[in-house]
């Protein structure tokens, strides 16, 4: 058996918002990991980009 862990994404949220399936809070301009699946859903509803972190090393995490 596999332990593959899922592939991650940096992103950003672009606007405050609550996931309603697992009820986690973002806050816009703060920046989270997110599953690929999360990321996908989440970018095709507008809620998040991508952050390039070589390209932006202080983006702000979320606690």
């Amino acid at each position: 058996m596999s332990d593959t862990k899922p592939k991650m994404i940096r992103g950003k949220a672009t606007r405050d918002f609550t996931d309603a399936g697992t009820e986690r809070r973002f806050d816009a301009g703060k920046a989270h990991d997110f599953t690929e699946g999360e990321f996908v859903n989440f970018a095709a509803a507008g809620l998040v980009e991508a952050v390039d972190t070589a390209a932006d090393p202080k983006a702000k995490t979320a606690a």
